[in-house]
């Protein structure tokens, strides 16, 4: 469960750590990014290769926004 917690951190943080590269784009909505998160986490794939579904869903149920400060 850690694992799977550490991996959906860091994705969901890949979306703050180059903000050059998101201006080119819009940036997605907590519901769009947990959905994101959540098909990959599926399909196991990449960077969730090795995660459970099934915990990736419930720790995306604790994160309710985009805020940094609400999920780090």
């Amino acid at each position: 469960m850690q694992l799977a917690c550490l991996f959906v951190l860091a994705v969901l943080s890949l979306g703050f750590v180059a903000p050059g590269i998101a201006q080119t784009s819009q940036q997605r909505t907590w519901p769009e990014l947990k959905a994101a998160v959540q098909d990959r986490a599926d399909r196991d794939a990449y960077p969730l290769t090795g995660t459970k579904a099934e915990e990736v869903k419930e720790i995306l149920s604790g994160i309710t926004s985009l805020d940094r400060d609400e999920w780090a």
